[in-house]
């Protein structure tokens, strides 16, 4: 795990639940055309080419060919795939929460979030209806679905002007992206060796000092093996146990916090509090790669938040978790890359004397 990884997740997916350290643009439209999309800011974004920003709240809109009610229900079919999963394959617990969302259709009574019903195929569907408009609708509408990464993203955007701006995409098409979409810019969120270095980068500026930041910073990785700390591991190896140990990196994350014309920095510490959900919805239960052979660490374990330091003007609060792997015989020496010892050849004997002496000798 490194620094960077944990801090481009906080930049990509915090703006989806506070606006606290960064600056939000809303988008007017969002189209995309092959693999490049086109964003249009309702007011100047401030933005040059090369710039990260993060694209959120954007849902796919997929163009519906016929709306017809039955009764209190309606049956949508869409001109592309709108990828829905069959209500009758969740518990039913999970069903209710399943919805569909129109938007643009004549009669205005189909428009809206309602209960999905059924799904016959990825054309076809039916959501619950508790009205009676005309049917079939005079106009079908747009079927607004939830965008997996097609235009939501963190990314680096080329400027065409004050108000648009361009990136790219893997995948192909020419979907418009509907919903309320916004564009997060001017992140202040980053990631430091120590927090020494960044109470030196945060204290002597004074624009700094009267904005929110946030910066993770690396601790200690530990290794233990049933839940004994790891110290001798030699000790497996005259044994012939198989190499393997449960490793924790343990990573804060420091929230300074503007406190000048505070009594106390009571307000900045309840601040510190509610920030704490946006923190774990981004973090919590999240798998970081790992260089290790097990290639990823389990999901992320949230371990605690508490007050960390009150230095004049500005207030930290620290947040800390722990993401758990394994260090395993391959991560290690590769014994055949070399030979320990001599080869020691025994020579032809024929029958041996079990009480006579054997002379062993190196070639």
């Amino acid at each position: 795990m490194k620094g960077v990884d944990v801090s481009n997740r906080l930049k990509q997916f915090l703006p989806y639940y506070t606006n606290e350290f960064s600056n939000n643009f809303v988008i007017s439209s969002l189209t995309r055309s092959g693999t490049t999309v086109t964003a249009i800011t309702s007011t100047p974004h401030g933005l040059s080419t090369g710039n990260y920003v993060t694209v959120f709240g954007a849902k796919q809109a997929i163009p519906i060919t016929s709306l017809t009610r039955v009764g209190t229900s309606v049956n949508l079919v869409s001109t592309l795939e709108h990828g829905f999963v069959d209500p009758s394959k969740y518990g039913k617990s999970l069903r209710s929460s399943l919805t569909v969302e129109v938007i643009g259709a004549t009669p205005s009574e189909y428009n809206g979030t309602s209960q999905l019903l059924t799904v016959t195929d990825q054309n076809n569907l039916s959501f619950e209806i508790s009205t009676t408009p005309t049917t079939p609708a005079s106009t079908p509408g747009t079927l607004l679905i939830r965008d997996q990464g097609q235009f939501n993203r963190y990314t680096d955007v080329v400027v065409i002007d004050t108000t648009t701006f361009t990136y790219e995409v893997g995948d192909t098409g020419g979907l418009t992206a509907g919903g309320t979409i916004g564009v997060n810019v001017s992140s202040r969120v980053g990631y430091a060796a120590t927090t020494q270095a960044v109470e030196k980068f945060y204290t002597p500026d004074i624009e700094r000092a009267l904005q929110s930041w946030m910066f993770v910073v690396l601790n200690a990785k530990t290794t233990e093996r049933d839940g004994v700390t790891a110290t001798d591991t030699q000790t497996q190896t005259y044994r012939n146990v198989e190499y393997y140990y449960q490793s924790s990196q343990f990573f804060s994350i420091y929230v300074f916090l503007p406190c000048k014309d505070q009594l106390l920095a009571g307000p900045a510490s309840d601040l510190a509090r509610e920030l704490e959900l946006p923190i774990l919805k981004t973090l919590a239960n999240f798998q970081f790669s790992s260089v290790l052979c097990d290639e990823v660490y389990q999901p992320t374990i949230y371990l605690g938040n508490e007050p960390e330091n009150l230095l004049g003007s500005h207030y930290i609060h620290r947040y800390d978790f722990a993401a758990k792997g394994l260090v395993q015989e391959g991560d290690t020496y590769d014994k055949s890359d070399g030979t320990l010892l001599k080869e020691i050849n025994i020579g032809s004997f024929g029958t041996v004397d079990p009480f006579e002496s054997i002379t062993l000798f190196n070639q």
